[in-house]
């Protein structure tokens, strides 16, 4: 009998000494014009020490309510479909001997960074402590595609290499045959610049490719030359002359 009064007058003294948080949603245009339109869904969960966990579902009034919580530090975090929200630290501290308030205290807090290092104080204080928060931006999982760009398109180098190459195929043949009237060259300049023109590259290699086009396959595989060939003339004249 002992034992059950003393285990239900500890319960007593938890529930009395148990601190209450709400967390509200107000109205936040642009972002959240109407909290109203927050899916079901959405939930709030304090994590303390090691085994401690309050999950807290969104009211029809746009709050989430933790009726009782212990002395011990939380991380908040709300979760939402459609909306990101911040996380905080939540402190709440022993009751004093001669009192049965706990101070509340809720700041913001940052992800990767030591459990130390708070933020912005964002509320305090005794036993029930009410508190507003607002998301921070919408949730965007999808890019928007663009539409078609005519600057864009003829930006691509590969449209670029391409124009390129069509201006020089179709561009380069009429400056060769007009030059002369686009430089208008006096005779002398214009003569040097035939002669360059016959000596250049671009006439060897015309050259190179005229010797080519005449090979003469057959005959260089059944082991004819036109030297051979020409030599063996003169020789046989030579030789049916002395027999005369």
């Amino acid at each position: 009998m002992r034992l059950l009064f003393l285990a239900a007058a500890l319960g007593f003294a938890q529930a009395i000494s148990a601190a209450k948080l709400t967390i509200s949603i107000p109205p936040s245009p642009p972002v959240l014009p109407n909290p109203a339109t927050l899916p079901s869904s959405t939930h709030a969960v304090l994590l303390g020490s090691p085994g401690i966990k309050h999950t807290a579902p969104l009211r029809r009034d746009n709050t989430f309510v933790f009726p009782s919580l212990a002395a011990d530090s939380y991380l908040l975090t709300i979760y939402s479909r459609d909306h990101a929200f911040a996380p905080y630290r939540v402190d709440i501290t022993e009751a004093a001997a001669a009192s049965a308030q706990q101070d509340v205290n809720i700041w913001w807090t940052y992800r990767g960074n030591e459990w130390s290092n708070k933020g912005p104080l964002l509320g305090s204080g005794q036993d029930d402590l009410r508190v507003e928060i607002r998301p921070t931006g919408m949730k965007d999982f999808y890019q928007q595609r663009g539409g078609f760009n005519l600057v864009g398109f003829l930006k691509s180098p590969m449209i670029l290499m391409g124009l390129v190459s069509v201006v020089m195929i179709f561009g380069m043949p009429y400056l060769m045959e007009n030059s002369e009237a686009l430089l208008d060259l006096d005779p002398e300049t214009k003569k040097e610049f035939e002669e360059m023109q016959k000596s250049g590259p671009t006439a060897q290699a015309s050259s190179a490719v005229d010797s080519i086009q005449n090979f003469d396959l057959a005959g260089f595989l059944s082991g004819k030359s036109a030297s051979s060939s020409g030599a063996a003339t003169p020789a046989a004249a030579g030789g049916g002359a002395k027999k005369r």
